[in-house]
């Protein structure tokens, strides 16, 4: 119920964490995103953090593991 409501709104990615492993999924045609935890990995996944960029046409994601976190992202 509550997704068809972010369809709806025209919500586009929804994002989460704290799943303890990288995941996600998809409702009709909205992305929803799962960013491990910092802190223990019960995936294959090693510790990191998304990094989220948006523009005016797009919201570009990427996870990057916390030794290979770039400067240059943004």
């Amino acid at each position: 119920e509550m997704l068809e409501k972010f369809y709806q709104a025209g919500v586009k990615k929804i994002f989460c964490g704290h799943y303890h492993r990288n995941a996600g999924g998809s409702y009709k045609s909205m992305e929803q995103i799962v960013t491990s935890a910092i802190g223990l990995q019960l995936g294959k996944d090693k510790s990191g953090v998304r990094l989220v960029r948006i523009t005016e046409n797009d919201i570009e994601h990427q996870y990057f593991q916390t030794e290979d976190i770039p400067l240059n992202f943004l």
